[in-house]
């Protein structure tokens, strides 16, 4: 709790220069921050964060290439992974096929989060996002229902299904899930866990990330991932950046890349001295997200758009059928616990809210 409390403890000016938006829309932010405060019970308190509480081990820096990365799970990490480690002259390990997890904890040891007092200011730091509810499904179908992956579906279970079960199930299910959680049952789990005990897997990017703390100049979202890293290459310069595919969940589809609501301005100017990179502003999401793009091995283009058109119906249709199974109350609880992701990234209930039960 204590490190929490101190998440939300920064100047109300930090706000201003993370949100590049004008002042009224601004004060929205405080208010719902405030807000948020309350909801924890926890006092106000706007000062400066004690600099301990900002040492982050999933903020990973390439101080070579001057380049600042936040790891997100099951945000096409495995694939900006790849990236990275090309980059940090790890390359070699990826062609070797070395299991997906070791490669992750390499790429930790070769780029390590920032020091205490280290100015990583004039870095290029660059974070993905995905709708929190579209990420939550994804983590519960990896961790939980896929077998493939045998010692992983054994990690999960003990570490988290078999006690989710012991707790949350209250009627009979169906054979398939003798041993692993329910939808409605991780939900559960969800609801009455303290959010800071949460699993990396499922962790909101405002514990993960600490975008009110560390300044991000890059805020790329899944749903128009093929275009935010074809900006964020030409911006830094780093090819490797470019995800050459993004690890899928079970299935495997080639959607269609949907267009974004509102471009960035190629011509901003604001950019720090000696940097290589220019400054973005965060932009607004879209509330219909693609979880398994494959930029490889793509379709020929005029096969895309009839494949992406039936992909994003089975990935629509798998989403409803999950979220069929929880109450509107319990969508509100989680939304209410990922309230600053939605808030700071530009997401919404919608079409959530049109799924879940009365």
């Amino acid at each position: 709790m204590e490190y929490l409390m101190g998440l939300i403890r920064f100047p109300a000016r930090t706000i201003s220069e993370f949100l590049p938006f004008p002042e009224s829309r601004t004060k929205a932010f405080e208010d719902d921050l405030l807000s948020f405060q309350k909801w924890l019970g926890v006092k106000e308190c706007w000062q400066t964060v004690d600099p301990l509480l900002l040492e982050n081990p999933d903020v990973l820096v390439n101080r070579k290439q001057r380049l600042v990365w936040c790891k997100v799970p099951k945000v096409a990490s495995t694939s900006f992974v790849h990236g990275l480690l090309r980059i940090s002259d790890g390359g070699h390990l990826i062609d070797n096929r070395v299991h997906r997890s070791h490669l992750h904890m390499i790429l930790r040891r070769l780029m390590p989060p920032p020091r205490a007092n280290e100015d990583v200011r004039h870095f290029a730091a660059f974070m993905v996002v995905r709708h929190p509810f579209q990420r939550i499904l994804s983590a519960y179908r990896d961790k939980f229902l896929d077998r493939s992956e045998r010692e992983k579906f054994r990690k999960f279970k003990e570490l988290y299904g078999l006690s989710i079960i012991a707790k949350h199930r209250n009627s009979k299910q169906p054979t398939e899930y003798r041993d692993v959680p329910t939808f409605w049952e991780f939900v559960q789990y969800l609801i009455s866990t303290p959010v800071w005990e949460y699993n990396e897997h499922w962790r909101p990017y405002y514990l993960t990330c600490t975008p009110c703390h560390y300044h991000y100049d890059f805020i790329l979202h899944l749903e128009t991932l093929q275009d935010d890293s074809e900006y964020l290459v030409n911006a830094t310069g780093f090819p490797e950046l470019a995800p050459s595919h993004v690890h899928a969940t079970r299935s495997k589809t080639v959607p269609e890349i949907l267009p974004r609501k509102n471009g960035r301005d190629p011509e901003d100017k604001e950019q720090p001295e000696g940097a290589r990179f220019k400054r973005q502003d965060l932009k607004n999401g879209m509330h219909l997200a693609e979880k398994d793009l494959l930029f490889n091995d793509s379709p020929p283009k005029h096969h895309q758009e009839e494949e992406g058109a039936a992909a994003r119906v089975s990935h629509i249709n798998t989403e409803a059928k999950f979220f069929s199974k929880i109450r509107y109350e319990q969508l509100v609880e989680l939304y209410n616990i990922f309230f600053l992701d939605f808030k700071m990234f530009g997401y919404d209930l919608s079409p959530y809210d049109t799924y879940v039960s009365d």
